[in-house]
Formats: structure tokens, C-alpha cells, sequence
């Protein structure tokens, strides 16, 4: 069973250069809360195929690897991401850049499975969920602080 999150946010820069900070895997670090400790692992040139290894260390204690590939690249209007390698089953992740005055509305479409089998579809609504938004909801902060500073 697959589950699907819709957030959105506006930034002042233009969609080129919201494009390029999210085709930059250094920038992952940048916007991804610190009791979860990110370290790319590896990278390839940005690019459709390209793959990003992440290494984390989840509550800062326990050790987890994110493998992403890009399995659609079309600058500046989507990047669209798949795990081939983590702890869910399915994850998708698109983003969709959109000309908005002199800014970008950025639409971030996730489709996933949850982990754990029933387990995890039973505590999805309560727990996964959750975390997911909430963690977007850091990342759309951290990048209007970073993105829309120098504009």
C-alpha cells in the first residue's frame, strides 16, 4: 500500500537556482535536521541517473544508508528522485518548480511504502506521516533562510 504527501513553498529566487540548490547533494546536509547527521557518502554529476549515497545516523544514534537515484532530471521545472537503497520499501520524491512573480512555488510530491510491513502502515497515520511533513516543513525553512537571504 502505497501513501502520498503533497507540501509546497514559495521562495524568492527563480527557478533556475532553487533547481540547481536541490541537484547539489552538499546542499542535503545543509537542510537536513541535525539529530539525524547526514554525510554524503557519495555522489555522481548531476544528472537523470545520477545516484547520491547518503550516510545518517538517525537520533543521532542509530546508523541508517539512503541510496537515491535521479530518475527524472528536466531543468529548471522537475527532479524527481527514487531510494534504491534505505529503509522504505517505495520512495518516491518529485519536485516540480514553478515560475511564481519573481520567485518559485517549489511542489514536493512524495509516494512511499511504508517500512515494517503492517507495523508500519498501522502507525503511518500516527507516527511516519508526521515525521515526513514535519521534516519538510525543516527543510522549506532551512532553504527560504539559505535561498531567500540573497534576495
Amino acid at each position: 500500500m502505497s501513501y502520498t504527501i503533497h507540501v509546497s513553498c514559495r521562495f524568492q529566487a527563480p527557478p533556475e537556482e532553487v533547481f540547481r540548490f536541490h541537484d547539489d547533494p552538499a546542499n542535503l546536509t545543509r537542510i537536513t535536521p541535525s539529530f539525524h547527521s547526514a554525510r554524503i557518502a557519495r555522489f555522481d554529476p548531476p544528472g537523470k541517473g545520477s545516484r547520491v549515497r547518503v550516510a545518517l545516523r538517525l537520533f543521532r544514534i542509530i546508523p541508517a544508508t539512503l541510496e537515491m537515484e535521479f530518475v527524472v532530471y528536466d531543468p529548471p521545472k522537475r527532479l524527481t528522485d527514487e531510494i534504491r537503497e534505505g529503509m522504505f520499501p517505495e520512495f518516491r520524491h518529485q519536485r516540480d518548480f514553478q515560475a511564481d512573480g519573481g520567485g518559485t512555488l517549489l511542489t514536493e510530491t512524495v509516494q512511499y511504502t511504508p517500512p515494517f510491513g503492517t507495523l508500519g502502515r498501522l502507525v503511518d497515520p500516527i507516527a511516519i506521516a508526521p515525521a515526513l511533513r514535519s521534516m519538510f516543513a525543516y527543510r522549506h525553512r532551512r532553504m527560504k533562510e539559505l535561498l531567500d537571504s540573497v534576495h
